[in-house]
């Protein structure tokens, strides 16, 4: 085995003449070329997933077959069997006739393909919402009932459908192990937990709303009566600067700014109003929860 993994990097460096994977345009070249050297590096150097993030992200970058098979071998080293195996695969696919590449990939596709664990999932109970993650990985119906090829290790499989509690189970698999999982629908949860429960909107949202909307009714009023007592107190300053039709400049500036809040008082009043009476309706009028009494209170003292 330790004569393998030191003629691993050997391999490695042949491998690295880059044959383009898929007919698409390098999105940045010169920084995977960077990449790719500074994983062959830490390969050297024995880190090995540092390494194969490094061959990744250059693969990410500008997508090379090359690239690929020293992934996909770094992954094999890894430990990450199912991953290795599926990339040596894609590259193999991508190699053009006769190239000297072939040969390596072939015979790491068939030591690796006895020795990926495979794990199949089924759900209990049918249901076309439910959807089921393996780790970060949705997995669609299609995948369900099927051994599919994956990494040995610890996985989380969760399992979640509208209307009910999600559900997770621990899998771990070994090298080479098949294994069957059964998942079942969470508890279904009550219908006020429920995001989007139909022609029923939460009483909490509601009420929400409705401390909301009294706080800017209550928020209008006070501005309204405040403006009401600044017009009233421009109009005092108005008649003692003002005589006979000629005022000073301190009636005039009374003059102007009665003018403004002479307006700003009644809309202020009539909208502050209207929102708290909009805001208590919808505070009375939230549904209620069961055993829970309805909670008023007020939006605003004077």
């Amino acid at each position: 085995m330790r004569r393998h993994h030191l003629a691993l990097p050997l391999i490695l460096g042949a491998l690295s003449l880059a044959t383009p994977a898929r007919a698409v345009e390098p999105r940045d070249a010169a920084a995977a070329e960077v990449l790719f050297r500074r994983a062959k590096e830490l390969l050297a150097k024995g880190e090995i997933h540092e390494a194969c993030a490094s061959f990744s992200e250059s693969l990410r970058l500008d997508p090379a077959t090359g690239t690929l098979l020293n992934l996909a071998a770094c992954e094999e080293r890894e430990g990450k069997l199912a991953s290795a195996w599926q990339h040596f695969v894609d590259a193999r696919a991508g190699l053009p006739a006769g190239d000297f590449r072939i040969a390596f990939a072939d015979k790491r596709i068939e030591a690796l393909e006895p020795r990926v664990p495979k794990l199949t999932l089924t759900l209990g109970e049918p249901s076309k919402d439910a959807r089921v993650f393996r780790d970060d990985v949705e997995l669609g119906a299609p995948s369900l009932g099927v051994a599919i090829p994956t990494d040995p290790g610890r996985h989380v499989i969760s399992v979640r459908a509208v209307g009910r509690a999600e559900t997770s189970v621990v899998v771990v698999l070994a090298e080479a192990e098949q294994k069957a999982v059964g998942l079942e629908l969470g508890s279904p949860t009550p219908i006020e937990e429920r995001a989007g429960a139909p022609n029923e909107p939460p009483a909490t949202t509601q009420r929400t709303l409705g401390y909301v909307v009294g706080g800017a009714g209550a928020l209008a009023l006070t501005v309204g009566i405040v403006s009401a007592f600044i017009t009233v107190d421009a109009a005092s300053r108005y008649k003692k600067n003002c005589h006979d039709g000629a005022c000073s400049a301190q009636g005039l500036d009374a003059a102007s700014t009665g003018r403004t809040f002479e307006v700003v008082s009644p809309i202020a009043i009539g909208a502050g109003v209207v929102a708290l009476g909009v805001g208590a309706y919808l505070v009375l009028a939230a549904p209620k929860r069961k055993g829970n009494a309805a909670i008023v209170a007020p939006f605003f003292a004077f």
